[in-house]
Formats: structure tokens, sequence, C-alpha cells
């Protein structure tokens, strides 16, 4: 599933980026940066369990 969110998240960074700007007054490439944590936090989760 963790994985799966990793996916997701790849697939929509730029939408994603676009909403988090939005919503808390960031700019997008703050956003962006966040949203690759976010990837880079589930990969390694993803990575604890093999």
């Amino acid at each position: 599933m963790i994985r799966d969110l990793a996916t997701a998240l790849r697939e929509r960074k730029a939408d994603l980026a676009t909403l988090l700007a939005i919503e808390v007054g960031k700019i997008c490439s703050e956003a962006e940066v966040e949203i690759r944590e976010m990837i880079d936090i589930a990969d390694y989760v993803v990575g604890l369990f093999r």
C-alpha cells in the first residue's frame, strides 16, 4: 500500500504541489519539495520492510 502511495504521489506530483501551494500559501517550488519529501519517506518505509 505504501509503495502504491509513493507511485500515486509521483504520478500527481505537479498537481499536488499546486494544491498544496494554494492551500498553504507557499510558492510552487517549496510545495514540490514537500511532495518529494513525502515520496522519499514512503520509499524509505518500503525499504525498511524488504
